[in-house]
């Protein structure tokens, strides 16, 4: 069992449920891998966000803020602010997934790695911004500063163009040149692109099913990429098993759309017999 770490905002919705990327994330890592899994996150009731987070199995480090984070829809009712401190401690994956760019770019020099540590990021929380209470879509300008020490950068085609101001494939794989060892563009029911080493890349398989939801499906496809990756090594394997689990997520879409890693090896093993023939 591995270790996993989130750094981001956790937000409530309208329906007073947990909500953002380090969330669905971190609870992917606990009850999809079955992995220790913590999200770092700035709020002011912090012993009520951890009783209620361990409902789900996941750690809580907050620091104090003076307010919850709240959102509906796209707009913003309370923010606690940016995240300026990581505490002093290990993981074998550090995901950074922040709600709407308030990762300050220091953390990233401050988590403590070995050569065995991946730390992989999600682009679309830098992308966004409250203005006047509403979320917008803004280029990311400190891009340099996070991806000189990112492993794995996870974007999509609107992410893509807010980040290099194209969304094309060339532009995806020029960011390798940025640092990241690996680039997934996820592309919705187009399925996408992984890059990698010297502009290499590989398609990522698509599990044709019914869509429900697609609540958390990124969060979802980057957690199981990174985790399974960083078990195996094998990266045709953790796209295809990324893919299995994101097939899954959409059936029911969010929390009870994050299925059991048994689960997603069964449709990763069927996902494999029709691209691979294997």
């Amino acid at each position: 069992m591995g270790k996993f770490v989130a750094i981001g905002n956790i937000a409530k919705d309208e329906n007073d449920e947990f909500c953002g990327p380090a969330f669905f994330s971190a609870v992917t890592a606990k009850k999809m891998m079955h992995w220790d899994s913590t999200i770092i996150s700035k709020g002011m009731n912090l012993d009520k966000i951890a009783e209620e987070l361990r409902k789900f199995g996941v750690n809580f480090i907050g620091s104090r803020a003076w307010c919850d984070c709240k959102i509906s829809g796209e707009r913003i009712i309370s923010h606690p602010g940016k995240i300026l401190e990581v505490p002093s401690m290990k993981a074998d994956v550090f995901h950074i997934a922040p709600l709407i760019n308030e990762i300050d770019p220091k953390i990233m020099k401050k988590l403590e790695r070995d050569e065995e540590t991946l730390i992989s990021l999600d682009a679309e929380g830098f992308t966004k911004t409250n203005v006047d209470g509403v979320i917008k879509r803004v280029p990311w300008l400190e891009k340099e500063e996070f991806l000189q020490y990112v492993d794995i950068l996870k974007l999509d085609s609107t992410d893509l163009y807010y980040l290099t101001g194209k969304a094309t494939i060339n532009s995806a794989m020029n960011l390798l040149k940025m640092g990241p060892k690996v680039v997934i563009l996820t592309m919705g029911e187009k399925g996408g692109y992984v890059f990698y080493g010297n502009m290499k890349y590989m398609k990522i398989p698509i599990y044709e099913t019914t869509v429900k939801s697609t609540l958390a499906v990124g969060d979802v496809f980057a957690t199981a990429f990174v985790t399974r990756y960083w078990e195996t090594k094998d990266l045709q394997g953790a796209t295809y098993f990324a893919s299995a689990a994101a097939s899954l997520l959409i059936e029911k879409g969010g929390v009870k759309g994050i299925q059991d890693k048994e689960k997603v090896k069964k449709r990763y093993r069927t996902l494999r017999e029709i691209f691979l023939g294997i």
